[in-house]
């Protein structure tokens, strides 16, 4: 799942910025919300203490880079807060601030640790006899690669910053994401393999369903099932997460947040499971509601990530904000 984010109330605080401000790690904690106040009008940093220097930098920079993407045209928070609030989410937006998870934050190592056991009892990580760490026979080969490549350098500790560990959790998070995204939208899933016409011929010599018409009418869970059907008895030869990996950002959290402060949307329930199928092509979080699919959307747009077709025109119907 991706980082989880919480509610916030609509706000309009657009303030014209710089259009391109330089941003270099402040030395102290001073420095850093010094920074904040004078080029990104946040107009207080609460509950930081000395030793947090290193959060306020790595909030601050994702404001800047979101800063100069927007040209200096953007909703910033009016405040940037540091406390402990319960649900386990990184960050939320409130009253027009975004509020960061102390406890989240300050035990990065610990999330990471979750983050890789839910790979594997979502079966993306998998473990043999000897107790090694591979990854599933579905997940593209040089993606897999690169997932144990990741793991491997951070059990040997060359992941140590606090900003490369957050990004990490979101590789993960991504890693998570590849492996999930074909049964949370199973329809597309099934449209791709009917696209091809000797996986049809070897689904059709099995009695396997393969008319579209019907799978329509398919509930969700049905047409999960009917998917894993498609790849356990078709026997067919499909890989997920080919070219994923890339335009992975330690920023995410932040990024959502500030989504969610230039957002046009009404908070509010999915109203068809064509759009949530779509909306589960970006992350887990996306398909709990139609605002948190816009925030998810915009962190990846933010980013430069290339999304599918259908999630693109689903982010303009609900009038998500434009990134340049």
């Amino acid at each position: 799942m991706a980082l989880k984010c919480g509610k916030a109330p609509k706000v309009s605080q657009t303030k014209k910025l710089a259009e391109k401000i330089n941003f270099k790690p402040a030395e102290t904690l001073d420095e850093a919300v010094t920074f904040g106040k004078n080029n990104l009008g946040i107009q207080n940093y609460r509950g930081f203490e000395t030793a947090d220097k290193d959060v306020v930098n790595y909030a601050n920079e994702a404001f800047v880079n979101v800063s100069n993407k927007m040209n200096g045209n953007t909703n910033l928070p009016k405040y940037l807060e540091f406390r402990n609030f319960e649900g386990g989410y990184a960050a939320t937006t409130t009253d027009g601030g975004i509020v960061l998870n102390k406890d989240f934050f300050l035990n990065i190592d610990r999330e990471l640790a979750g983050r890789l056991s839910v790979l594997e009892k979502q079966g993306v990580l998998i473990r043999n006899m000897e107790n090694q760490i591979g990854v599933s026979e579905f997940i593209d080969e040089a993606y897999a690669k690169d997932i144990l490549k990741h793991i491997e350098r951070y059990n040997k500790g060359e992941i140590s910053t606090f900003k490369d560990k957050m990004y990490l959790y979101n590789y993960f998070d991504e890693a998570l994401q590849v492996g999930s995204a074909p049964f949370n939208s199973p329809l597309k899933s099934i449209k791709a393999i009917l696209n091809n016409n000797e996986a049809v011929k070897v689904l059709n010599s099995k009695g396997i369903l393969t008319d579209i018409a019907q799978i329509e009418k398919l509930s969700p869970k049905e047409q999960v099932s009917l998917f894993k059907k498609m790849i356990k008895d078709g026997n067919l030869p499909v890989v997920f997460g080919e070219g994923a990996g890339k335009n992975v950002s330690p920023f995410h959290a932040i990024y959502h947040e500030v989504g969610h402060l230039n957002d046009n949307i009404v908070s509010g329930a999915w109203l068809n499971q064509t759009d949530k199928q779509i909306a589960g092509l970006v992350s887990n979080y996306a398909q709990s509601a139609p605002r948190e699919f816009v925030a998810e959307t915009y962190a990846k747009l933010i980013v430069g990530k290339k999304l599918p077709d259908e999630v693109l025109a689903l982010y303009k119907k609900l009038n998500g904000p434009t990134v340049i």
